[in-house]
């Protein structure tokens, strides 16, 4: 899906005040966004505090899904928190998201493909 594409939905569903889901991967190639109702044709199950469309009879693969992360080392880490720390406390900012890409394995497959 487009980034305008997606915008135009996003926009319009939260002006009729519609329940959606949205994904973005982090340099927004591949943005998703779907109406909550059409959540389980994606395949898509979800139960926040008892609400949502997962139920226990649905039928859902007994292996366990596992993923296998790349992240980022400790070290590059911590420089890169330190120096964000040091810039908040200069006042350089306020506010500051700090954050890396994530290689994700899996053999299933993902929102996103």
């Amino acid at each position: 899906m487009e980034i305008s594409n997606f915008k135009n939905k996003v926009n319009a569903w939260t002006a009729k005040g519609t329940p959606y889901l949205f994904v973005l991967d982090f340099e927004l190639e591949k943005p998703f966004v779907c109406k909550l109702e059409a959540l389980e044709k994606e395949q898509i199950y979800y139960d926040i505090k008892g609400n949502g469309n997962f139920k226990k009879s649905t039928k859902t693969n007994k292996k366990q899904k596992t993923l296998q992360l790349k992240i980022i080392e400790k070290e590059k880490y911590s420089k890169a928190f330190n120096f964000a720390k040091r810039n908040i406390i200069a006042g350089n900012s306020y506010l500051l998201n700090l954050t890396f890409p994530t290689k994700i394995k899996t053999k299933h497959t993902t929102l996103l493909e």
